[in-house]
């Protein structure tokens, strides 16, 4: 297998796990069909977060997606299953860059073009460019492999080799920022060591014990005697659950007022003159 063949795959996976994570959270039913997608303003796809996607933008993506996948399949054609597939996996991808895009820029995480070279031809590569630089002879990795490619991809006269090249390089990019974020939260995240150990003892703790128990209506009233006494302790002790919002009683009564036949006799004729 080639070393762009490879990048494909790798790049492929790349995109699915990134976009994967944000399907339950925001799509629902609205993918179950095209016409659902399509739904509302008809050049508008949906809004995520207040920003709006539209028709052209998505069908752009999803032509590239498309494209992407018979190159790294070698079919010619996808059916609609797969398209729906793809359909889902575009749009989870633009659901990444909305919403955790503005995440990364507040909390100010990058990625610097010198740790991506380095994360390309370091001495800790990603693994998928160890993977795909790797000397099938020796079985090791190969650092001249990866700039000899960098160099000569170049020289494709189609520019299909540098275009995947840069989409490949784009979504590592994105996983390591993707790691970055995820460190962050659970740097950030802290459990004192007392609530451990106590929660821990807690968990570990057992404890057999004997009881009695006396349901409150089995006891006659005449055993118990409340005295006024009792009943003023408790007002003074629970106060707040007796306090009560200022109120008035108001008594009236009502006289009804109706005209008579004569009256609206006499109020036809005047009308009428």
């Amino acid at each position: 297998m080639s070393v762009l063949a490879k990048i494909r795959e790798r790049s492929t996976l790349l995109l699915i796990i990134i976009g994967g994570a944000l399907v339950a959270f925001v799509l629902g039913d609205v993918l179950s069909s095209g016409e659902s997608l399509f739904g509302g303003r008809r050049n508008e796809v949906g809004a995520v977060a207040g920003q709006t996607i539209s028709v052209q933008e998505f069908e752009a993506r999803l032509l590239k997606t498309e494209t992407n996948y018979k190159l790294n399949t070698g079919q010619p054609s996808i059916d609609e299953a797969t398209r729906e597939m793809l359909r889902q996996q575009t749009w989870n991808q633009l659901l990444n860059e909305v919403i955790m895009d503005r995440e990364y820029r507040e909390t100010g995480i990058t990625v610097s073009s010198e740790e991506l070279y380095d994360m390309v031809a370091g001495a800790e590569p990603h693994a998928s460019v160890r993977q795909a630089f790797t000397d099938p002879q020796t079985g090791s990795f190969d650092k001249n492999r990866v700039i000899q490619f960098l160099k000569s991809m170049d020289e494709d006269p189609t520019g299909d080799t540098k275009q995947r090249w840069l989409e490949f390089e784009a979504g590592i990019k994105q996983e390591r920022i993707n790691e970055k974020y995820n460190n962050l939260i659970k740097k950030g995240l802290y459990v004192p060591k007392f609530i451990a150990d106590n929660d821990y003892k807690a968990k570990q703790k057992n404890v057999n014990l004997k009881y009695v128990s006396r349901r409150y209506a089995e006891i006659p009233d005449d055993e118990i005697t409340v005295t006024d006494a009792d009943l003023k302790d408790y007002h003074k002790n629970n106060e707040s659950d007796f306090t009560q919002e200022k109120s008035r009683k108001v008594e009236y009564v009502v006289f009804e007022v109706t005209p008579s036949r004569e009256d609206v006799t006499r109020t036809q004729q005047d009308i009428a003159t």
